[in-house]
C-alpha cells in the first residue's frame, strides 16, 4: 500500500509540474542523473545544466517519498514540500512502514524504439526503465492531438 501512495504521489507531482509548464525544462534545485553514469546532484546553476538538459545529458528526476529520500531544494524543493504538505504527510512518516524513499526519471527517453510496419498495424520495441509503463508510451501514440 505504501508504493502505491508513493507512486500516486508521483504521479500528481509530475502532472502538477507538466500543468505549470515545467515539463521541458530544470528548475533551481532540481535533484538531476546523469544519463551516462546514473550519478546524481542538485542544480545550483541552471545557465550550466539547462546546456546539458537540453542535450539530454541529465534529466530531472521526481520524488518517490520516503524517510531517506534526496529533496530537491529551492523552487524544486518547495514544490515537492508543498505537496506533501497538502497530504498531511512528511518524510519521516514513510519510517514506520521501512520505506527509504529514491528518486525516479521523470521524462523518458526511448533510446532504442523501432516501428515495423506490419499487415494489421504497428509493432513498437522499446526498453524501459523500472517504474515506467509500456500503456503509457502507447497512449503518447494514440491520443489525439
Amino acid at each position: 500500500m505504501v508504493s502505491v501512495v508513493q507512486s500516486a504521489l508521483f504521479n500528481i507531482w509530475l502532472k502538477q509540474r507538466m500543468q505549470a509548464g515545467g515539463y521541458r525544462r530544470l528548475l533551481s534545485g532540481d535533484v538531476v542523473k546523469k544519463t551516462d553514469t546514473g550519478g546524481m546532484f542538485t542544480v545550483d546553476d541552471l545557465a550550466i545544466e539547462d546546456p546539458r538538459f537540453i542535450a539530454g545529458e541529465i534529466v530531472y528526476t521526481g520524488p518517490i517519498f520516503g524517510f531517506k529520500m534526496k529533496p530537491a531544494m529551492h523552487a524544486a524543493g518547495e514544490k515537492e514540500a508543498t505537496l506533501l504538505r497538502q497530504f498531511s504527510l512528511a518524510p519521516e512518516d514513510f519510517r514506520q512502514f521501512r520505506s527509504p524513499g529514491s528518486r525516479r526519471e521523470a521524462i523518458l527517453n526511448l533510446t532504442d524504439l523501432t516501428l515495423a510496419e506490419m499487415d494489421d498495424g504497428l509493432h513498437l520495441t522499446f526498453t524501459l526503465p523500472s517504474g515506467a509503463y509500456a500503456t503509457t508510451v502507447l497512449r503518447e501514440f494514440t491520443r489525439p492531438s
